[in-house]
């Protein structure tokens, strides 16, 4: 997640809410079964985070302490770095949305959707952004997990390419 500095609550306040809230959602609707590799996958990411807090870097850990139900970094490198999912979030702090484009460049083949939270007189700016940087589906957080029938999975039709189509002009 990339929080824009500037807000109402920091990047790195956001994280430790974001802490809080996994760590009440987990009592509501606990994470479901995980592998023993994806299990030693976030223990990886931690095990990183904490050596690199050591060595001087600026990362917060945030994480439960029965497990890996959950896990929140604050680092403040901005480079994308993927998680092993299962509730495993990275928070990185941005001055601007317009750094977004080459922060997200090399992922351009693998970006598909992005849930984005800005003020209505932003959303057009942030879609500009975002569209350049090779997203197709731009929803509010929280939404993409249920996306439209309509939407175009990588910015294509999903039916249309398995179709032949016949023109016939009178």
């Amino acid at each position: 997640m990339y929080v824009e500095d500037g807000g109402v609550v920091t990047p790195q306040e956001f994280a430790a809410l974001l802490a809080q809230a996994l760590q009440q959602w987990q009592t509501v609707l606990p994470r479901g079964h995980v592998t023993p590799e994806e299990s030693a996958a976030i223990h990886r990411v931690r095990d990183e985070a904490e050596w690199r807090a050591l060595a001087g870097d600026t990362v917060v850990l945030h994480a439960s302490t029965a497990g890996t139900a959950w896990s929140v970094l604050y680092e403040a490198n901005q480079t994308f770095v993927p998680t092993p999912l299962h509730r495993t979030v990275r928070v990185k702090p941005l001055a601007s949305l317009a750094q977004l484009g080459p922060l997200l460049a090399s992922w351009r083949l693998h970006l598909e959707a992005v849930g984005l939270a800005v003020a209505p007189g932003r959303l057009t700016e942030a879609a500009d952004l975002l569209g350049q940087a090779g997203v197709s589906r731009i929803c509010p957080l929280g939404a993409m997990q249920t996306p439209p029938l309509s939407w175009r999975h990588d910015g294509r039709p999903r039916l249309a390419d398995l179709v032949r189509w016949v023109e016939v002009e009178g």
